[in-house]
């Protein structure tokens, strides 16, 4: 496979080894900074800081959007809900149309599925 950009890197390598939606959202969320750049300090050394940060938020971007198009049941069979309280961490800058309150409801729906299930609501993968 050949590697053109940042982005392919990101989406072939490093995203493609994480099981599920959820671990990838985790992922890409915990490589931003309170600043909001992305340390990924791989990428940024091959590829140049803005091509690292361009192709994070962008991979980010289109996650968020995946996920809020992945029907319920899929998403309930990948994981539960998202850990702690604050889900908005892991909201991307570019929704790309996506909103909040649409991934606050998949994420309440889920906590609520696990809990029925008698499940903890924390990531099982």
């Amino acid at each position: 496979m050949t590697i053109s950009s940042a982005y392919d890197d990101i989406c072939a390598f490093t995203l493609t080894a994480l099981g599920c939606a959820w671990e990838r959202l985790r992922y890409l969320a915990g490589l931003r900074a309170s600043d909001g750049r992305y340390l990924h300090w791989g990428l940024a050394r091959t590829y140049g800081e803005e091509a690292a940060q361009r192709a994070l938020a962008q991979a980010h971007s289109e996650l968020f959007i995946e996920i809020l198009r992945t029907p319920l049941r899929r998403l309930a069979g990948q994981s539960s809900a998202l850990d702690g309280p604050d889900w908005s961490a892991y909201l991307p800058a570019d929704l790309e149309g996506g909103t909040p309150q649409h991934f606050s409801s998949i994420v309440s729906s889920l906590t609520a599925l696990a809990e029925a299930r008698g499940q903890s609501p924390s990531p099982a993968a």
